[in-house]
């Protein structure tokens, strides 16, 4: 979709999904626009006026060059155009019109196409983990060869964190990805909510870790932020405009680096940037198995009593 035609889409789609509704967006790349004219009208573009980003062409006649204005072009073109050939292939044409899968501009076109895909992934990652810097003398360099009696230096593994493990919880994740859960918040989300935080405080106190919980209430207009202690963990209600994602994000990269932490949600593009962050990720499903695995343990204490 359009990026002007998506503006304001994912607060409208968390109102009508009462902020259940998850979305996140994927750069495919630039693509023609889909109302050109109103957009040259709306800007009052003149394309005969636009001097330093002409749109004519040069053909080359009788061995010379020869500028062709841009509504000319058809009238002097010999051989059909290679957009007009590009489009006919993302439409799957025939082999009767000389241009299907397996001919040579088919599969030369494919192969472009997946360069082009290969460069907007890079561009996404780049954006998200930083500029790739690459040293061009340095592929001309002859490898070292490895010492072969075993004592060539190796890279030392990054110390793990001192201290206590914190474990950040998108809380709504959690409670619509557990079905025990989703069932209780049909009826009272209160309910769903509490009965959450009691779970976590029986795995926090097991696991000794610090558990901090998050709920989303971006939508509570003139809300401020709220942390509780609930028994054993911390409880926070983002402020108003303050998603549960945004505040796990700015929490981790402040903690990750002197504590370990790990960060349970299922929301793909969170768990992309909590890695960045140096943090670590699970899954709302995966930690439902492991904190299923604690309480069996904590059963097991029990019953040797």
């Amino acid at each position: 979709a359009p990026v002007t035609a998506l503006r304001g889409y994912s607060r409208e789609m968390t109102g009508y999904t009462r902020g259940r509704g998850r979305i996140t967006w994927d750069q495919c790349g630039d693509a023609p626009c889909h109302t050109t004219q109103d957009v040259t009208y709306a800007i009052g573009y003149d394309a005969d006026g636009d001097t330093e980003n002409t749109g004519d062409s040069v053909f080359c006649s009788h061995g010379a060059g020869v500028l062709v204005k841009w509504d000319q072009v058809y009238n002097h073109m010999h051989i059909a155009s290679a957009l007009e050939r590009d489009a006919r292939i993302e439409r799957g044409a025939s082999l009767d019109d000389g241009v299907g899968a397996d001919t040579p501009e088919a599969l030369a076109d494919a192969y472009r196409r997946t360069v082009a895909a290969d460069k907007a992934l890079m561009a996404i990652f780049e954006r998200t983990y930083g500029t790739i810097k690459r040293d061009p003398i340095k592929a001309m360099r002859p490898i070292k060869k490895r010492q072969e009696s075993g004592d060539a230096p190796r890279k030392r593994a990054k110390p793990v964190p001192d201290g206590p493990e914190y474990v950040l919880v998108d809380g709504y994740n959690v409670i619509f990805s557990w079905e025990e859960l989703n069932k209780l918040a049909q009826g009272d989300m209160e309910t769903a909510r509490r009965r959450l935080m009691d779970i976590l405080c029986n795995y926090a106190g097991y696991r000794r870790c610090v558990l901090i919980i998050v709920f989303d209430a971006y939508r509570v207009e003139g809300g401020e932020r709220r942390i509780e202690q609930y028994h054993n963990i911390h409880v926070v209600y983002t402020k108003e405009a303050e998603t549960a994602d945004m505040y796990i994000e700015k929490t981790t990269h402040e903690i990750a680096k002197r504590y370990r932490t790990r960060v349970v949600t299922s929301d793909t593009t969170e768990q992309i940037i909590i890695l960045g962050n140096g943090a670590m990720r699970v899954s709302s499903e995966a930690f439902r198995e492991e904190v299923g695995a604690v309480e069996e343990e904590i059963r097991g204490i029990l019953r040797g009593y």
